[in-house]
């Protein structure tokens, strides 16, 4: 501070200098408590991705800026403590019977192909003697007649040590959350040892957490109740300080339909593991298995049962009956996008007319039915709108279709078939070989309609599902309901109540609100409130689809961080201790 008062005369004489002022060190910024918080409440796959990239960031700014590095903390809630794949089970150790939905050269956090060059250390990590030892297990439980799923059930260990997965195969659930895991703990060890190290930290970790400048704690916490602090802040309960920037990965959210249900023998939902599979199963293992739902979560529960031994009846309801279809591995290798479902333009149209109606003159019809298509089904936006609801639309307008197409009704039918091809569930080869096979042994049979929660009921040998299509409604019998259409699209259940406590109090509070995209959103658009995944609703959800946007929200999560770490540079600093320079950390850069 000038010694003179700011309008003094004498501030402009040459005989006037102000004292030299010594630079702030981040080590006196931190005694200050001056410390930019980020709070992230659900860690899995979603907000690993954007801690990764608010991570990136973080080191780039400090390696660039190293005069001026922002003392950062993060504090991560999650109740489960499954640090980097959530607890929601989807990546846990024992799901190698459940299988991503993508290939693993899509499934990188940084990068696509970043999973793909992770298996190959995975692989090179294998004991070889091991691996062949299991080979030959496997090998002889095929003989046996044994089935991939019921290997993989019975001897998970050999299972894996023998398996070998490239760019193009559908890796277990399991190995990919080792990778989700592995990767967020390696990001925060070298953000620690690349940023503390640098300011006289010989290891990163030699000082207690208040002496870090890069610093962050894991919480198993789960998060329901968050305040307003007098500075307008957001405060988790829990929580040591307010949040500068507040983060809501909460994750795949549950419905209530068939709620009424849970804790019952031979009832589960969604998300699933074998476990939870077999013990249903075990409540009435004669059967039938009902499973509401035929998307990729029904999948894994029918790979389920074949693992666990199920020989009986299963029904599957579906309200559109959307199938599964088998994702071309060579398509994927051109390049081509199976989700791309701009495909009907009026040529296209045309060429599918002239296939089914030969020479038919009527380009104006063809322009119409292209529109319908593309403009009212939103096709160019199917990766935001997803693939089902898409095919949903298309079946909500199919008489629109057919009105429109009076004069040729079989060019609606073609259109249909092609539709159905590039907007169904698309899977692996192998999950949708067993499918197939269940189908066509008559194991599997598919029931369309949608299932009446009111209606349904317990009953002296298990389960009556209601089921309604079209005004006519059917009861089926069932010894074991695995509910597999119980993640919702929005944040609320059917009743308008947010389902997730941390989310409800953010809305209570007036830090975030419904849009009318089915979803939520921050009330102030400054960067300091941002949510991930399902909460912002009718999303696509995957990390093929999402990464860059989620990538794309830490940056703009850093932004802040960075906003709110270079203020404190400007501001004058504190009385405090004498410091020097050290020879490891370089001129203008101060340790206690």
């Amino acid at each position: 501070m000038s010694p003179t008062p700011p309008n003094d005369p004498m501030m402009d004489s040459p005989l006037f200098k102000e004292a030299p002022r010594m630079p702030i060190s981040p080590f006196d910024l931190i005694a200050q408590g001056k410390v930019v918080h980020v709070d992230a409440i659900g860690v899995g796959a979603s907000e690993t991705i954007d801690l990764l990239a608010l991570i990136n960031n973080y080191v780039h700014d400090c390696k660039t800026h190293p005069g001026q590095p922002i003392p950062l903390h993060i504090d991560m809630f999650d109740g489960s403590g499954q640090w980097g794949i959530g607890g929601d089970h989807v990546y846990d150790s024992t799901n190698v019977l459940f299988t991503l939905n993508q290939p693993a050269a899509l499934m990188g956090l940084d990068y696509p192909n970043q999973f793909v060059d992770w298996l190959k250390a995975w692989h090179l990590n294998k004991d070889p003697v091991k691996v062949e030892k299991a080979k030959k297990k496997i090998a002889k439980y095929k003989t046996q007649g044994l089935s991939n799923e019921r290997i993989a059930y019975l001897d998970s260990e050999n299972y894996l040590m023998a398996k070998e997965f490239g760019p193009y195969d559908y890796v277990p659930r399991a190995i990919y959350g080792q990778f989700l895991k592995g990767m967020l703990h390696q990001r925060l060890k070298e953000a620690g040892l690349t940023v503390n190290s640098t300011y006289g930290l010989a290891d990163g970790n030699d000082a207690d957490e208040k002496h870090k400048i890069f610093s962050y704690k894991m919480n198993t916490i789960v998060v329901d109740d968050i305040a307003r602090t007098k500075d307008g802040k957001l405060k988790v309960k829990g929580a040591e300080h307010a949040a500068d920037v507040l983060i809501d990965a909460t994750g795949h959210l549950n419905g209530t339909l068939l709620g009424k249900f849970n804790g019952i023998p031979g009832y589960a939902s969604t998300p699933f593991t074998i476990e939870t599979i077999a013990e249903a199963v075990k409540a009435h293992p004669e059967g039938p298995v009902i499973i509401p739902g035929t998307g990729q979560a029904s999948l894994d529960v029918v790979a389920g049962l074949a693992g666990v031994g199920y020989t009986g009846k299963i029904i599957a309801i579906s309200g559109d009956l959307i199938e599964p279809w088998p994702r071309d591995v060579l398509k994927f290798k051109e390049g081509e996008n199976p989700y791309e479902l701009h495909i009907f333009t009026p040529q296209n149209v045309a060429s599918i007319v002239k296939k089914f109606a030969g020479d038919f003159q009527n380009p104006e019809l063809i322009d119409s039915l292209s529109k319908l298509i593309q403009e009212e089904m939103h096709c160019s936006n199917a990766i935001e709108k997803s693939p089902v609801y898409v095919i949903k639309k298309f079946f909500e307008m199919h008489d629109e279709f057919l009105a429109v197409m009076n004069e040729c009704p079989h060019v609606c039918g073609a259109c249909k078939e092609i539709f159905e091809k590039h907007a169904g569930n698309p899977t692996s080869p192998e999950r949708f070989a067993l499918y197939q096979s269940m189908r066509q042994s008559g194991q599997l049979e598919l029931v369309r309609g949608r299932v009446q929660d009111s209606q349904s009921r317990l009953t002296e040998t298990g389960f009556e599902i209601s089921v309604e299509h079209r005004g006519q409604t059917v009861a089926l019998a069932a010894g074991v309901v695995l509910n597999s259409a119980n993640m919702v699209r929005t944040p609320w259940d059917r009743s308008g109540q947010i389902i997730n406590p941390a989310l409800r109090r953010l809305e209570e509070i007036g830090a975030i609100r419904r849009n009318d995209q089915g979803g939520l959103e921050p009330v102030v658009d400054d960067g300091s409130v941002t949510l991930i995944g399902p909460a912002k609703g009718n999303t696509p959800w995957g990390i093929p689809y999402t990464r860059e946007a989620i990538q794309e929200e830490g940056d703009r999560e850093f932004s802040v961080v960075r906003r709110k770490g270079r203020n404190f540079y400007r501001s004058p600093p504190a009385k405090r201790a004498r410091t020097k320079p050290t020879a490891d950390t370089g001129a203008g850069q101060f340790r206690p």
